[in-house]
């Protein structure tokens, strides 16, 4: 059976588009390439490990509806996934607006099936769809969708950029395990900017627009309830973080100092 059996299905440098779509394998400063992790590399090592693999799933039948392109609309070349279940554990978020595009993110961390204590390992990477909405019912055809993969390399996190999408319009997106789409993600909401050319009294359709503001954080002075506060805050339009997101000191946290532990 396929679920307890894993098939090679095609091998090469197309399969590693599947993990080319999540950009979390990136590195994050354009000037660093070399933080990035080598998508080819993990894709020899899915195919070199998988064989007899359980609670795995033959990924053929999961239809791409954004990168139709890739593999003549289906994952005939993308290996195998996991099949034993996903837990979104960090919800859903979203970031880097463009006119037409948005990042949205979301960690799929592998679960274990009833009766069972199996967990995807380096060597089974776990499927994830999206699709975004122009409306928080997500009803009609969504306005942009597709699929990625993920692993324990980037600790299960997803990050894909939504395109083709409309200047400064809100959507509504959600993530799904490809291998049960009723298994999904909480709903998150996002937006696009307006295009450069748009002028200012026009904006946002002319209403104001609301922005919550973040700067530099410190560990040892507290008040980190503010993103709590925030993460409930429905009314603000753009959230912006224009500072260093933390400060790890030692003592009173005035002598930049690294502390080394050992391993344990």
């Amino acid at each position: 059976m396929l679920s307890t059996l894993v098939l090679f299905l095609a091998v090469g440098a197309q399969a590693t588009q599947l993990l080319d779509r999540n950009l979390a394998y990136r590195s994050p400063f354009i000037n660093a390439p070399h933080l990035s992790l080598n998508t080819k590399s993990l894709e020899k090592r899915f195919q070199n490990a998988a064989l007899g693999r359980r609670q795995t799933q033959d990924a053929s039948p999961f239809k791409d509806e954004h990168y139709f392109t890739f593999f003549g609309g289906n994952f005939s070349n993308a290996q195998v996934v996991w099949s034993g279940g996903v837990n979104f554990t960090h919800r859903v978020a979203s970031g880097d607006p463009l006119d037409t595009s948005v990042l949205l993110w979301t960690r799929a961390q592998g679960i274990s099936p009833a009766g069972s204590t199996a967990l995807p390992d380096q060597s089974v990477p776990v499927c994830v769809s999206y699709k975004i909405f122009n409306n928080p019912e997500l009803s009609g055809s969504p306005a942009d969708s597709g699929s990625a993969f993920t692993s324990y390399d980037v600790d299960w996190t997803l990050k894909v950029e939504a395109t083709g999408l409309q200047p400064d319009t809100k959507y509504w997106f959600q993530f799904a395990d490809c291998t049960n789409p009723a298994s999904v993600s909480p709903i998150g909401a996002t937006r696009t900017f307006a295009s450069s050319t748009t002028p200012a009294d026009e904006v946002n359709g002319g209403k104001p627009m609301t922005f919550a503001v973040f700067s530099c954080s410190q560990f040892q002075a507290g008040w980190f309830n503010a993103y709590g506060v925030a993460a409930q805050n429905t009314s603000a339009d753009v959230f912006i973080h224009l500072g260093d997101y933390i400060y790890e000191f030692t003592g009173n946290g005035l002598d930049f100092v690294f502390v080394f532990l050992p391993c344990v």
